[in-house]
């Protein structure tokens, strides 16, 4: 089972570039959901200890980055899902799929959405 997340924080800025965590979205292919501050280490304890479920993300580099700073806890089950390859980083995996179609076919950037918002 794959669960993608996505943390919605405070602005990133010079004193924080990794900024504190607002409020967490999920989806496993069937449940998604939003959770609250308060809510977000109980179910990411959940998802990172269970060895069946694969954490994955837009911007992994970011999420987990996020996950680390605020809940250091994990931060073994977090390396332990890098080692055993449970980790799906999107942005990444659309990268390369741009370098063998030599273009890239949809723009995800803020500015793309927003002059742009048919995608």
């Amino acid at each position: 089972m794959v669960i993608f997340i996505d943390f919605e924080t405070y602005l990133i800025n010079n004193d924080s570039p990794i900024p504190e965590p607002i409020c967490l979205s999920y989806y496993d292919g069937k449940v998604d959901g939003v959770l609250l501050r308060e809510e977000i280490g109980s179910f990411l304890t959940k998802i990172f200890q269970d060895r069946r479920v694969s954490v994955g993300a837009h911007n992994a580099s970011f999420e987990l980055n996020v996950i680390s700073k605020y809940n250091p806890k994990l931060k073994p089950n977090l390396y332990s899902k890098l080692k055993i390859k449970q980790i799906i980083c999107t942005k990444i995996y659309e990268q390369l799929l741009d370098c063998t179609r030599r273009k890239s076919i949809l723009k995800f950037s803020l500015d793309s959405l927003v002059l742009n918002p048919a995608h």
